[in-house]
């Protein structure tokens, strides 16, 4: 990986395109080359990802079992799936 941030690097300069790219660079080697952590790869890991909405939808869409559902199926399922979790119909979502 760093051979290739390198050659990207050097290419840059000699097209003398680096001080626009400066900035990513610096984003590039800071976040991937440099990082702090054991794993780039998040293949076959339980969390794999950090936004939670994702991990949301994920979870929904897997227990709901409906690709694209009609709006009323998906109510329905919905409904279904606040009675199991024991949550009150007037709850308040903040996003």
């Amino acid at each position: 990986m760093i051979k290739g941030y390198i050659w990207v690097l050097k290419r840059a300069q000699k097209k003398g395109i680096y001080d626009r790219l400066c900035s990513l660079l610096v984003y590039v080697w800071q976040t991937w080359i440099c990082a702090e952590g054991d794993i780039i790869s998040v293949y076959r890991c339980p969390a794999r990802t950090s936004n939670v909405c994702e991990s949301d939808n994920a979870s929904l869409k897997a227990f709901l079992r409906l690709k694209h559902p009609a709006v009323w199926a998906l109510l329905g399922k919905s409904l279904h799936f606040v009675s199991l979790i024991g949550m009150s119909s007037d709850t308040q979502f903040n996003c």
